[in-house]
């Protein structure tokens, strides 16, 4: 949520503050947390279940969606969300590609998932063979009562396989103490020939810098209006172990 603020440009705002806006779209299957009842409140807000029975039977794509084949037009949604979702896709590239063709041009996409920065090939824990799941692993199950199998660990090969998609990708890994929030690791795609620090500021390693053209030297300078502090903090702690 403190991502998603500062995406749509609400700094710190908390999020019961935030303005109504009904004219964006924003998906998130399976959301959890008290937070949908804000989005909601704010937005127009599509938050759909998986039930495979329920979409076969052609109920409202608003409430029951597949990621791996989603009922909606191109370029419906300026943003979606899937937090831990895409680890328990069967066929995770189909979703992804779902996500892009339904987001807008321009359109953000944050993603979080078990994932490894230091890990360069995500560890399939299940192989998907047509209609068969093939277990490589010890079954590991997450979700509400422990029910939902888990198929991937993901690895760096992750943002690989965005930009195969046509994303424009940037990797966080970032802790913020003032707001309790733990060391987690956060994908962010945009829709874009190349990635906008100053929308996303938040993201400290930013994947393709190198595609950002002539308007790298103002990128630059944005990710060091934000990260100033940061830096000045660690120059100051090195300062002191030398004269230590």
């Amino acid at each position: 949520m403190f991502a998603l603020g500062r995406v749509l440009g609400y700094e710190d705002t908390p999020t019961y503050l935030w303005p109504q806006r009904k004219d964006l779209k924003i998906l998130e299957p399976c959301p959890r947390g008290p937070q949908a009842m804000f989005l909601r409140d704010k937005f127009d807000y599509y938050a759909p279940e998986f039930d495979a029975a329920k979409i076969k039977a052609g109920a409202d794509p608003r409430e029951f969606a597949d990621l791996q084949n989603l009922a909606f037009a191109d370029e419906t949604f300026d943003l979606i969300i899937t937090s831990d979702v895409f680890e328990h896709v069967r066929e995770d590239l189909k979703g992804y590609q779902e996500v892009f063709r339904t987001l807008k041009k321009g359109g953000t996409f944050i993603l979080t998932v078990p994932y490894d920065h230091q890990r360069e090939q995500t560890i399939v824990r299940v192989a998907v063979e047509g209609d068969k799941d093939i277990f490589l692993m010890e079954p590991r199950y997450h979700g509400g009562g422990g029910s939902t199998l888990a198929y991937r660990e993901y690895g760096r090969d992750l943002l690989e396989k965005l930009r195969a998609i046509g994303f424009a990708v940037g990797h966080a890994e970032t802790a913020i103490s003032r707001f309790q929030i733990q060391k987690s690791s956060m994908i962010i795609g945009q829709k874009l020939p190349y990635f906008d620090l100053d929308k996303l500021w938040l993201i400290a390693e930013a994947e393709n810098l190198e595609s950002a053209g002539p308007l790298l030297p103002f990128r630059l300078f944005v990710f060091l209006k934000y990260n100033l502090k940061s830096f000045a903090q660690l120059f100051r702690e090195t300062k002191r172990k030398i004269a230590g």
